[in-house]
């Protein structure tokens, strides 16, 4: 159960980084957001019959772990919707992980850091597997402080 909790509380920690952003005019400073999807079985079926490799248990940290979302069935029998953020990829953008970590991109990042410090937006997972085209791409470790707290 804790683990499924924490799967949300990601989920919804990054629909606030990124409605934060979209609310304050400065989605420039992460990946473009298209929206929020639930997936009904039979787009589960596409998407595991086109990625045959992922694994939706409902453990992002441990995908080979126990099935999460077998363990928490609703009273139809069936394991809830897939629940995803629909984001920009690395493979849209062209970009590696190398590409990240160049230093004029890391003096970007730092400046972008602070804005979103500045948006209320803290407490972010940094590192070149969370930066696409020098963009923060996730916000699931982001803590969003309410708008009268923080001075924009």
């Amino acid at each position: 159960m804790e683990c499924l909790l924490q799967l949300l509380g990601a989920l919804c920690c990054e629909c606030r980084a990124f409605g934060r952003l979209q609310e304050d005019g400065h989605e420039d400073l992460a990946v473009d957001c298209f929206g929020y999807v639930l997936l009904d079985e039979e787009h589960e079926r596409v998407l595991l019959d086109r990625f045959p490799n992922i694994t939706l248990n409902g453990n992002i940290e441990l995908p080979d772990a126990d099935d999460l979302r077998g363990r928490f069935r609703g009273r139809d029998a069936r394991p809830p919707p897939i629940r995803c953020i629909v984001k920009e990829s690395r493979e849209r953008v062209g970009t590696t992980e190398d590409d990240e970590v160049q230093p004029a991109a890391v003096t970007k990042l730092l400046g972008d850091i602070k804005r979103l410090q500045q948006l209320g937006i803290i407490r972010l997972d940094t590192g070149a597997r969370q930066l696409v085209g020098g963009k923060i791409v996730d916000f699931s470790q982001a803590i969003t402080v309410a708008p009268f707290c923080y001075n924009a």
